[in-house]
């Protein structure tokens, strides 16, 4: 037995019978649906979490894959269908089979790797990558003309055949084409052995275009082959994303309806190694029910209805130097060791040179600029220069970079009044002997907020806020904005802000756990479909069966009746109407009330011949 050749059940002989009866009913002949159980609900007595980490550590010395990091209620499910199929209810009996037969554990390790994929799944997904996707990544890349992809679990490789397309499409309609590579993984090393064939059944094609079809495919027999100019944009290996190193240097990630399935903390380490890996302004493209949780400073939204993402510089008080932001560069927020590995060419002269430039950048802010913090589109300090202290402190609770975490009541309300003012009509605002409280005695700042960059758009978004004390600014040569606040007013702002902050997280707290519920509808939803795609694949073998059998019984001459347990009549060969005057309304008629019984009764009336 193959694991192609599952054990259905394991019986006693004189069980077989009323099991074979009960599979013939409709009732028995279908396995039951997986059931949905949130992540972190009840547990089932029948599971004990021992004898489960066994069989994941069976599953993992035999098939090399470690499902630790898997949700649990999926393990649970796709368990729960293997010992259906055995009549199996306890795990520990369903632990002893699979210590006995290596085909039973290499059959539950392709079942916990759901392969549900199709050509341009989600078509509107596929239809918003063709029209604003790939125009932006060749944007990106038109100097250099080479462009690559990565697609992470990707099966049986139709979706990595889908992007292909697309990206060949482009550059036919291109003036000079780009030279493109898909990378294209997976964890089922004979579902990239398939893939790498590039050869599809007709019912894996059905939901292509037509044209796409002809023009991108060549039909041999009952299968489909995939072009060679397609095949050859693609490379397929076999690789694991949580533990091995990611591909560098990207231009789009796609990893869909993959992440569903791992826990919270594995979904959170794949999205940052994704982060690693993309270029700046570099695309995501998830499932239609797969977020970046609480990753938002990671990656900004390009397309919210089919979760595409866009790499962006994690915002926090890292070592941003003033000679990176001045130029331009996105890669400010990495430190200099990991911006030097990923290019891989600087010589140590250049790099000790770089080091001089921004000793001097700092030396520079830190001793002849004023006090001051640059501050994103989220209200979020993303950088901190020179003498802060007496204006910066840290809350209780949980760490943040929030402004109004950092920064007193009464001066952030000043500060974000500025921003709004400095976003909208583009200019600086200047706001003079602003009142500090604080534990020691108040005092007076001025406050300047310019816009950070009106050149560069990658930091059209920022805001730069700096602090002057009043016996430095002199006879001012400015006009002051106007920032005047009753203190009762000023108060009840301040807790309306702090009200404002305790719903949206608690509303963040909602959307996660809706979020994860999702998921978990998801993963079910996938693994109905993979359970569907096995039922269409036994209805088309049974449906070949049964014609080859109506083939048969026409072309042969002998004349056979069919009767059921109730001895009515379920079909007829037409060379038994030569001898009894049988029609096709008589099928499911008792056999006592047919033609079959005055034949009978005919018979037995004829005289006996010595």
């Amino acid at each position: 037995m193959n694991g192609n050749q599952a054990l259905q059940y394991r019986l006693c002989p004189y069980e077989s019978g009323g099991k074979i009866v009960r599979r013939g009913t409709p009732a028995g002949g279908l396995e039951a649906p997986p059931q949905f159980r949130p992540e972190g609900g009840e547990k089932e007595s029948v599971f004990d979490e021992q004898t489960l980490q066994r069989i994941l550590g069976l599953i993992n010395k035999v098939c090399g894959i470690d499902f630790q990091n898997y949700k649990r209620s999926s393990l649970i499910r796709r368990i729960e269908r293997r010992m259906g199929r055995l009549n199996l209810a306890e795990i520990e009996s369903y632990e002893r089979v699979l210590t006995g037969e290596p085909d039973e554990l290499l059959a539950l390790g392709k079942d916990l790797l759901i392969g549900v994929t199709h050509f341009f799944r989600d078509p509107q997904a596929f239809e918003t990558i063709r029209k604003k996707v790939i125009p932006a990544i060749a944007e990106c890349r038109r100097q250099e003309r080479h462009i690559r992809v990565w697609v992470a679990g990707c099966s049986t490789g139709e979706e990595a055949y889908s992007l292909a397309m697309l990206f060949h499409q482009f550059n036919e309609n291109s003036a000079e084409a780009y030279s493109v590579k898909i990378f294209s993984t997976d964890l089922d090393k004979d579902a990239i052995a398939a893939a790498s064939q590039g050869i599809y059944p007709e019912a894996a094609v059905t939901s292509l275009p037509k044209p796409w079809l002809r023009r991108y495919f060549t039909r041999n027999g009952d299968l489909y082959h995939i072009d060679k100019d397609i095949r050859q944009m693609v490379v397929f290996a076999h690789h694991n994303m949580v533990e091995d190193p990611p591909f560098s240097r990207l231009d789009l990630i796609a990893c869909r309806n993959l992440l569903i399935y791992l826990q919270s903390e594995t979904q959170q380490k794949v999205l940052s190694t994704f982060h690693f890996a993309l270029n700046p302004d570099g695309f995501m493209f998830l499932g239609p029910s797969e977020t970046i949780g609480r990753l938002t400073h990671l990656f900004v939204p390009y397309d919210r209805k089919w979760n595409i993402f866009r790499q962006k510089q994690p915002p926090g008080p890292g070592p941003v130097f003033a000679s990176e932001i001045d130029r331009g560069n996105p890669e400010a927020a990495r430190t200099r060791t990991l911006a030097s590995a990923r290019r891989g060419h600087r010589q140590l002269k250049d790099l000790q040179s770089f080091m001089r430039t921004d000793e001097l950048y700092t030396a520079f802010v830190d001793e002849h600029m004023p006090p001051c913090m640059v501050i994103d589109e989220n209200n979020e300090v993303i950088h901190l220069s020179g003498n802060v202290n007496p204006y910066v402190t840290l809350a209780k609770g949980r760490p943040s970079w929030n402004i109004y975490k950092i920064v007193e009541g009464r001066l952030a309300v000043a500060i974000v009044t500025a921003m709004q003012k400095v976003r909208k009509e583009k200019r600086n605002v200047y706001y003079h002997n602003i009142k500090v409280s604080g534990p020691e005695p108040p005092t007076f700042v001025n406050l300047i907020v310019n816009p950070f960059s009106l050149k560069n758009k990658k930091f059209d978004k920022l805001v730069l806020v700096l602090f002057e004390k009043p016996e430095h600014s002199g006879n001012p040569v400015r006009a002051d904005d106007e920032f005047e606040i009753e203190p009762n007013v000023n108060h009840r702002m301040i807790e309306l802000e702090q009200e404002l902050r305790q719903a949206e997280e608690s509303l963040q707290a909602t959307i996660e756990e809706l979020e994860t519920s999702n998921e978990e509808l998801q993963s079910v939803n996938e693994e109905l479909a993979a359970m569907n795609s096995e039922y269409q694949f036994k209805l088309q073998k049974l449906s070949e069966a049964n014609d080859d059998m109506d083939n048969f019984l026409t072309s042969t001459n002998i004349g056979v009746v069919f009767l059921d347990t109730n001895l009515c009549i379920r079909r007829f060969t037409p060379a038994i109407t030569k001898e009894i005057n049988l029609l096709e309304v008589d099928c499911g008629v008792p056999s006592g009330i047919s033609p079959i019984t005055s034949m009978t009764t005919a018979s037995c009336a004829m005289p006996k011949t010595c």
